[in-house]
This record gives C-alpha cells, sequence and structure tokens, in this order.
C-alpha cells in the first residue's frame, strides 16, 4: 500500500472547493474547504475516500503530500497588477489552479499592515487588494462585483464571498448580493483598518491646510 503511494505522492494537489463536496480540511469554516485532486496526463482526478484507504494514508498524510508539491510549484513572481485598478493584484500560476494558492496567501502575497481582501470565484482565479493606501477602497468594490460576476458565470463556481487575511488568520468577509444592492459586512478589525486608511489619506491635506 505505501508504495502505491509513494508512486502518486508527487501527483497529489489540494483544490479549494466549496463546503461538502466531498473528504476534506477547513480553511474558512461554513465557506471553503481544502480538497485534494491526483493530476493525471489528461484529466484531474477527485480525490476520493476509496483511494485513501487503497494507499493506507490518512487525509492528513495525503493533504501534508499535495501541500508540499503546491507550496514547491508556487512563487511570487506570478503576481499581476492589475493596471486599471490600483491596489488590485491577480496571481497567474500557469497551471489554470490559482484559486488554492490562496492557501499561501501569507508567503505569496506581500502583506501590508491592514492585510489583504482576496476572492476565489473560480478554480483559476485568485485576485487580492493590498489595503496599503485609499486606492484600496476603490478596488475592494471591484473585488466584490468581479467576484460574484465571475462565479456566476462559471460552471465550476466556487464562492463569490471575499475575504480577509490580516497577516495571521483568514476572515469571511459577508457579501449580500440582492436584485438592487450589494451588502458588505466587514467584521470589526476590517472596518477598523478601513478607517486607519481612511484617516491616512486625509492626513496630508489636514497638514497642508
Amino acid at each position: 500500500m505505501s508504495a502505491t503511494f509513494r508512486s502518486v505522492r508527487s501527483q497529489l494537489f489540494p483544490r479549494l472547493q466549496r463546503p461538502e463536496e466531498g473528504p476534506a480540511g477547513v480553511f474558512v469554516a461554513g465557506q471553503l474547504e481544502v480538497g485534494l485532486v491526483r493530476l493525471g496526463v489528461r484529466e484531474t482526478y477527485p480525490v476520493t475516500p476509496e483511494d485513501l484507504a487503497e494507499w493506507g494514508v490518512s487525509f492528513k498524510e495525503a493533504y501534508d503530500a499535495a501541500f508540499a508539491n503546491l507550496r514547491a510549484r508556487s512563487n511570487k513572481s506570478r503576481w499581476q497588477d492589475v493596471d486599471t485598478v490600483p491596489s488590485m493584484a491577480i496571481y497567474l500560476p500557469g497551471d489554470g489552479d490559482a484559486a488554492s494558492r490562496a492557501l499561501l496567501v501569507g508567503d505569496l502575497a506581500d502583506v501590508p499592515v491592514e492585510g489583504i481582501l482576496f476572492a476565489v470565484p473560480t478554480p483559476d482565479q485568485f485576485l487580492v487588494v493590498r489595503l496599503a493606501d485609499a486606492d484600496a477602497l476603490e478596488a475592494i468594490r471591484v473585488l466584490v462585483n468581479v467576484a460574484h460576476l465571475a462565479s456566476s458565470a462559471s460552471q465550476r463556481a466556487i464562492t463569490d464571498q471575499v475575504f480577509w487575511f490580516d497577516g495571521e488568520r483568514v476572515v469571511h468577509v459577508p457579501v449580500v448580493h440582492s436584485a438592487d444592492n450589494v451588502d458588505v459586512v466587514p467584521p470589526p478589525g476590517l472596518l477598523a483598518a478601513v478607517e486607519r486608511l481612511v484617516s491616512a489619506s486625509l492626513l496630508p491635506a489636514a497638514v497642508e491646510a
């Protein structure tokens, strides 16, 4: 059994998914889970409980191998700034699985003091907004809209929700879409961070006055 696992471990990778789509670990409770896939020559196969039993390993053992593979295939050079939206960037890994890189957000993204917001609407999209200055305020609005439109248009949607990485943990930022409105409900820590960005942007004008 262990020989079989040794033969496939280099093909295992984590995948972000909606809750209850198969054996998984929790990334953001109630919002995002981490499943496992095996990369074949032409197709990608979800790892099932039967696979784990056949290989004689636990989910955690398989996940640790998959996570190591993901880390080895990820680096900071894959970020591309969005020229038309200051403070926003997208991750382009070249393998069609950008969303799973959210698992490495603290390592891959240059995280400012106030953190970053990110969205993973589909498997091939990982978008971030760096909360470094007042430009981020408009970028947040764009991020919320893009996440909703991209997930709504995809048959492989993950989520239209937005998440905040404060430098230590990932927190869900609830977004509620209705026919004519979008409500974002920031957690207290994020609200305080945004208020500090606004205050910082006003400071130069106050000094000049």
